[in-house]
């Protein structure tokens, strides 16, 4: 089985100020965010991260 594992910082946004800063809306939303602050990809609801496409995009990140 091929398996790839990501090990990656998660923000805790305790005092809110990132969710102001990003201007999130209170639904579940998931943001990958770049080395530089930019947001690459956004997603509002659930996703599959282990898809073939999400790790290929995660991946090529991770390269730049």
């Amino acid at each position: 089985t091929d398996f790839t594992e990501f090990l990656l910082p998660v923000l805790i946004d305790k005092d809110g100020k990132a969710a102001r800063y990003y201007g999130l809306r209170g639904i579940s939303e998931t943001y990958i965010v770049d080395k530089k602050g930019i947001i690459r990809k956004k997603v509002i609801g659930p996703y599959v991260w282990d898809s073939p496409d999400a790790l290929a995009f995660i991946s090529g990140l991770l390269k730049e």
